[in-house]
């Protein structure tokens, strides 16, 4: 007989954090989109510093995507395997 109830928790923990993580990299999106409208106002304005400054901003931002981005590839692949351990119900 399978037990899988330790998988099964395996994949539950794993779906959380991977869930979690879309969460976190959707928020940092939404605030890129944010600041980059911004930036053509500010552009608009003529306050170029500002702008630049905004513009860093959204570097340090689609760093961290990328990270997270990453870490949630990671979680899918590490979903994928353990669910193809799981038997097909009868």
């Amino acid at each position: 007989n399978f037990d899988a109830a330790e998988i099964l928790g395996r994949i539950a923990g794993l779906d959380v954090k991977r869930r979690n993580t879309q969460t976190e990299a959707d928020s940092i999106l939404a605030s890129q989109n944010s600041i980059a409208k911004e930036i053509g106002q500010l552009m608009k304005e003529g306050k170029r510093e500002e702008a630049e400054a905004a513009k860093g901003r959204v570097a340090d931002l689609k760093e961290s995507s990328k990270a997270l981005e990453s870490k949630m590839e990671e979680y899918t692949k590490e979903l994928n395997e353990l669910l193809v351990l799981l038997p097909n119900l009868p």
